[in-house]
């Protein structure tokens, strides 16, 4: 059952990210609320609205196993200005995944309030207070990135930027909480408090350079199922020179971690994200893509334990996207992503086929350590190399309020399988309509 549930967050997560490059590290999931006309009228002071329906159908194969769902994501949102610099935001959402093999679950339908927050700016916008269901994103969204109930309080001036917050997981319905791990969080749902503070300037030009801390406290019920982790991170964004792009960001974990027969471990793990892309001045617009990521392992870890010394296995609570065909967690993992990107009738005078964007990614996955798992129990073998994988994503924007996607994963697996495993295939396609 734990499997099911998480194919149908998969297919989900798909579904919300269907429209981002997951080689850039721009994460703005509420662009519905920028405003698109500038100054005192009835769309910056009085009430907007709108929404968006995306319908898609999603098929795995993967453990001699095929798994084909239809999905549908209805969300609804509205935004009023309260007084000078400060708004109201509300948004609404309804989950529908519909099982097609017979008797393997039963239809799901989940309603929940998505964001609903106020956000205030004061001393002439140097001061943003932000309170409510909101998104909380850090860094490359690696360590965190969701939703989450709480405050934040960020301070800019022309030489630092500094940013407090809190925020808490378990108001979620348990089938819609982004932080579950463990077998509670799934039968209970996630209760998790995240707190953190982040420090950034970007007194050079085209430069963007920062330090994190994150405290996340678990308050599961049964503490040998508590995972307690404590991340610094450092990293980076910009540009190199014209048309090269690159982000990168390091962090250790701390914290403890628990066992039901060897009691507390103290956690001691890394991980690297990091990436450059470069845009080619060619026709068809071109864009070259290089990822690599990182997350240490454990040779003693098995279906998450630590069963000796240290618990060096890298765990982290925001999102990784390395493949449709593996979909990795970033952990006990090396991983070598290249690609390009295109717009492959972007010399047509048609600007309807013109607005069409074909990406190409290879990937190759290696472990940590060679004789502990992957995915919690995948690739067990005491072999490093995992595999290796290919993702091809279309996406076309007909108008400015529908588009279509479809996006097909391979992963192909190496010696660290056993020979005779299967190769795992993930295929998504739907459309997004918006008014």
């Amino acid at each position: 059952m734990k499997k099911v549930f998480f194919i149908l967050t998969f297919c989900l997560s798909c579904i919300g990210l269907y429209a981002q490059d997951a080689y850039y590290s721009d994460f703005n999931p509420d662009g519905d609320m920028a405003a698109s006309v500038t100054g005192n009228t009835f769309y910056t002071r009085g009430i907007q609205y709108g929404g968006w329906l995306t319908p898609a159908l999603g098929i795995r194969d993967a453990d001699d196993t095929t798994t084909t769902i239809l999905a549908a994501v209805f969300r609804v949102w509205a935004k009023s200005y309260l007084w000078d610099n400060a708004f109201i935001y509300v948004r609404l959402k309804d989950s529908l995944t519909i099982p097609l093999q017979p008797d393997s679950m039963d239809n799901k339908n989940i309603f929940d309030l998505d964001v609903g927050y106020i956000e205030a700016k004061f001393k002439d916008n140097a001061i943003k207070v932000g309170a409510g269901r909101k998104y909380f994103s850090v860094g490359t969204g690696l360590v965190l990135n969701s939703r989450g109930d709480g405050l934040e309080v960020s301070y800019n001036n022309a030489y630092l930027g500094a940013r407090v917050f809190v925020n808490y997981s378990g108001l979620f319905q348990k089938d819609d909480n982004p932080y579950r791990i463990s077998s509670a969080d799934y039968s209970d749902g996630a209760k998790r408090l995240f707190s953190g503070c982040v420090l950034s300037t970007d007194v050079l030009s085209n430069q963007t350079f920062y330090i994190y801390g994150i405290n996340q406290k678990d308050f599961a019920k049964e503490e040998t199922l508590r995972y307690d982790s404590l991340y610094w991170g450092i990293g980076g964004r910009g540009v190199i020179f014209p048309n090269l792009n690159y982000y990168g960001e390091f962090i250790y974990e701390m914290g403890e971690s628990y066992g039901d027969t060897i009691g507390k471990k103290n956690i001691s793990a890394m991980a690297v994200d990091a990436g450059l892309s470069l845009r080619l001045d060619y026709k068809t617009e071109p864009v070259l893509l290089l990822q690599y990521s990182y997350g240490s392992g454990d040779g003693d870890r098995v279906d998450n334990k630590n069963s000796a010394g240290n618990d060096t296995h890298f765990i982290a609570f925001g999102t990784f996207n390395g493949g449709l065909g593996l979909n990795p967690v970033l952990g006990n993992l090396h991983v070598i992503r290249g690609g390009v990107s295109l717009q492959p009738f972007d010399w047509s005078q048609q600007n309807l086929i013109r607005r069409m964007t074909l990406v190409v990614k290879y990937s190759y996955y290696m472990k940590d350590s060679a004789s502990s798992a992957i995915n919690g129990g995948d690739a067990d073998n005491n072999s490093r190399d995992v595999g290796q994988g290919i993702d091809a994503v279309l996406r076309w924007k007909i108008f400015s309020d529908v588009s279509v996607f479809a996006t097909y994963g391979i992963f192909l697996p190496g010696s660290a399988y056993d020979n005779g495993e299967s190769c795992k295939q993930f295929l998504l396609c739907g459309a997004n309509l918006s008014f």
